[in-house]
């Protein structure tokens, strides 16, 4: 099953609200948070504490993710 990036970008926005984090921001299906541009994916790691959601750093160190 694919989750569109809307479906994505609305559930990293509640989980960085519900973290209390204020310096959040989407720019063109980006997240930007803390001046970093993060690309948000949905995450398949399969655990089931997970939200579903990964960041990945979006610049040079495109290796780089969080979940």
């Amino acid at each position: 099953m694919m989750i569109e990036t809307s479906t994505l970008l609305t559930k990293a926005r509640e989980l960085a609200e519900n973290a209390g984090i204020d310096n959040v921001a989407f720019d063109r299906d980006m997240l930007v948070m803390g001046g970093i541009r993060y690309v948000v994916a949905a995450c398949k790691c399969g655990d089931s504490e997970c939200d579903g959601v990964q960041l990945q750093i979006a610049s040079s160190h495109a290796g780089a993710s969080l979940q």
